[in-house]
C-alpha cells in the first residue's frame, strides 16, 4: 500500500511538472495534456517502484546513495518514457528532441526523488534523526 501511495504522490508531482513545462508554449492546452499525462506517470512510477524498493531492501545502502540511485533511475526512466510512448527510438536525435528528452529526464528524476521522500524507509530514517537530537 505504501508503494501505491508514494507512486500516486510522485505521479502528481510529475504531472504538475510536465504541465508547468508545457504551459509556456501550449497555454491552457497543457492542462488537458496533464489529464492524459497523469495515468502514464502513475503507471510508470508504479512499475519503477518495484525495482527501486527491491534494490533498497536487498542492498544495505546509506540513504544518500539510495537517493542518488533513485535520481539516476528516475532520470533514465523519465528520458526513456517519451521515446517508448511516442515510438521514436532511433539513433540520430536532433537538438530539440535532445532537450525534450533531457527535460523529461529531470521530471522523472523529480518524480523518483518524490517517491523516495514519500516512502516509509525515508520517513522512518527521518524519525530516527529527530529522536537522536
Amino acid at each position: 500500500m505504501q508503494r501505491l501511495k508514494s507512486s500516486f504522490i510522485a505521479a502528481l508531482v510529475g504531472t504538475l511538472a510536465i504541465v508547468i513545462i508545457a504551459i509556456v508554449p501550449y497555454g491552457a492546452v497543457s492542462l488537458l495534456f496533464g489529464l492524459f499525462t497523469f495515468p502514464v506517470a502513475l503507471c510508470s512510477s508504479y512499475l519503477l517502484s518495484f525495482p527501486l524498493y527491491w534494490l533498497s531492501s536487498h542492498f544495505d545502502l546509506r540513504h544518500s546513495y539510495n537517493l542518488f540511485l533513485y535520481f539516476i533511475i528516475g532520470f533514465v526512466g523519465g528520458g526513456i518514457t517519451p521515446l517508448i510512448w511516442l515510438k521514436s527510438a532511433r539513433t540520430l536525435i536532433s537538438e530539440s528532441e535532445f532537450s525534450f528528452i533531457i527535460s523529461y529526464g529531470f521530471v522523472g528524476a523529480a518524480t523518483a526523488i518524490t517517491m523516495f521522500l514519500a516512502s516509509s524507509e525515508y520517513s522512518q530514517y527521518n524519525k530516527s534523526l529527530k529522536q537522536d537530537k
